[in-house]
């Protein structure tokens, strides 16, 4: 069974937000060379908090309006042949 790997919530005040979950979730947050996205380690997939303009902006989408949820689900895998096969799964479903 595949996991997801990463769960992306787009936030309106990045250093707001990290400072929530660090402190009131006490998560523990991963050290990255960025920072313009946080990780943090949920024993599973990574959360990771990003602008949420920044994040609608790398899923080629307008962050305003109600197209745009500011959640997104990733799911490493390891070569272009298994994004492949993942994205024409994602098509036969639907």
């Amino acid at each position: 069974m595949k996991k997801l790997s990463v769960i992306t919530l787009g936030v309106s005040n990045p250093q707001r937000s990290i400072r929530f979950y660090e402190m009131a979730l006490e998560l523990k947050r991963i050290p990255y060379e960025s920072d313009s996205i946080a990780f943090f380690d949920l024993d599973g997939p990574r959360l990771a908090l990003y602008s949420k303009g920044a994040l609608a902006e790398d899923a080629g989408v307008s962050s305003e309006g109600r197209g745009f949820s500011g959640i997104t689900f990733a799911q490493n895998v390891g070569s272009s042949t298994e994004v492949t096969e993942l994205l024409q799964q994602a098509v036969n479903a639907g």
